[in-house]
């Protein structure tokens, strides 16, 4: 790894240490993995970036008493640097994270419950990656709320 791509990788590393989960560290990170002199230096520095990622989101969801509109603004943070990262399992564990959480607090607020629409974007994301048994949950999942809402509409 390259001067400037360790420098700008540690930026970032101090950024998530001091819990600053925002578009400019997005930037920074970016910056980090567009650096590299050369393939393996790009290589390198993404590889270094997944495993900071990883162990920094471990961290950050560690936090005990974090609210629900806090893990989800930490879940859209880590879903869209473990894209920029190159990390698609990881991405789309963030993204499921993110998509549980706005299920279960917001489904009763139609501006931020999670549409049919979003859930069959995810389940065709996680096939199009290979993750077959992820997509097969969702879909089974989308069916029982869907099954659900049904009965309670016809019990009533």
């Amino acid at each position: 790894m390259a001067d400037g791509d360790a420098l700008l990788l540690s930026l970032f590393a101090s950024a998530l240490s001091h819990r600053r989960f925002g578009d400019q560290e997005l930037r920074l990170l970016d910056a980090a993995l567009s650096a590299g002199a050369d393939v393996p230096a790009l290589l390198h520095t993404r590889s270094s970036a997944r495993q900071l990622l990883r162990e920094s989101a471990a961290q950050a969801f560690s936090v005990p008493d974090l609210g629900t509109t806090t893990r989800l603004s930490i879940a859209g943070f880590f879903a869209r640097a473990f894209a920029l990262a190159g990390d698609v399992e990881s991405c789309l564990a963030m993204r499921y994270e993110a998509l549980l959480l706005r299920e279960a607090k917001y489904s009763d607020d139609l501006h931020l419950q999670v549409s049919n629409e979003e859930w069959l974007t995810f389940a065709k994301d996680c096939l199009d990656n290979g993750f077959y048994t992820i997509a097969s949950k969702v879909h089974w999942f989308q069916f029982y709320c869907t099954f659900t809402l049904f009965f309670l509409l016809v019990s009533i």
